[in-house]
């Protein structure tokens, strides 16, 4: 992740008030910007791969929306959920129940294979989706398919929903 990558990002990105969709906004201001939905005090254990700020977010995540089935290929997540959030975490992809969130943070597979295990009330999250690699490019050809009907980056992180009933939108949100 750059310096010239993050002043673009900062260009694009937008607070609450630039938003301008019934269901992102409420995601925005009740759960990304709600600090009382996770705070430092509740991370148990710190990890390599995932920051402070990228773990709140996480944990506001699961608690926003009710989480209990997780799809994750990042090992150390068990560590990091709280037994009080109730959260099954498999590292398989499953059809039974289909998972109510993904979280990638080592992508090896294709974006149509995660986006097969999508519903409507389901979200991708794709870690690091500014650093150079495969994270990138998965997150690129995610945002380019025509099941995504919003996409949000928060720099750090970014959220994919497939919502028939909202039509295809970007978001960056600081």
């Amino acid at each position: 992740m750059s310096f010239k990558s993050y002043l673009q990002f900062l260009l694009k990105s937008t607070n609450q008030h630039g938003v301008h969709s019934p269901f992102v906004y409420l995601f925005v201001t009740q759960c990304l910007y709600n600090k009382q939905l996770a705070t430092k005090k509740e991370l148990i254990a710190p990890t390599p791969t995932l920051s402070t700020k990228q773990q709140l977010l996480l944990l506001k995540i699961i608690r926003y929306f009710s989480i209990k089935t997780i799809f994750t290929d990042d090992p150390t997540l068990s560590k990091l959920i709280p037994p009080k959030d109730h959260c099954t975490l498999t590292p398989h992809l499953s059809t039974t129940p289909l998972p109510q969130l993904l979280f990638i943070n080592h992508p090896t597979q294709q974006a149509t294979t995660y986006l097969s295990y999508m519903h409507n009330d389901s979200i991708l999250i794709i870690n690091n989706i500014h650093q150079e690699g495969t994270n990138k490019k998965l997150w690129q050809q995610l945002i380019s398919s025509s099941k995504v009907t919003a996409h949000i980056s928060v720099y750090h992180q970014g959220y994919i929903f497939i919502r028939k009933e909202q039509p295809k939108q970007a978001f960056f949100i600081r």
